[in-house]
């Protein structure tokens, strides 16, 4: 098994491998995991400041 001894070194990887293999349902199942372990990052609102009249 080649990528015992080549472990991915990144999660596309990881990925290519399980695809290339048919192992799309664990594909699905993995990307779930990895989505609730590493929740997408969303930009923050900007504060809204009061507009002061000058």
């Amino acid at each position: 098994m080649e990528w015992a001894l080549n472990p991915p070194t990144n999660i596309q990887s990881v990925i290519n491998f399980l695809g290339s293999n048919g192992y799309y349902r664990t594909l699905g199942v993995f990307m779930e995991e990895i989505n609730k372990a590493n929740p997408v990052q969303q930009m923050p609102e900007p504060p809204i400041l009061p507009r002061f009249a000058f």
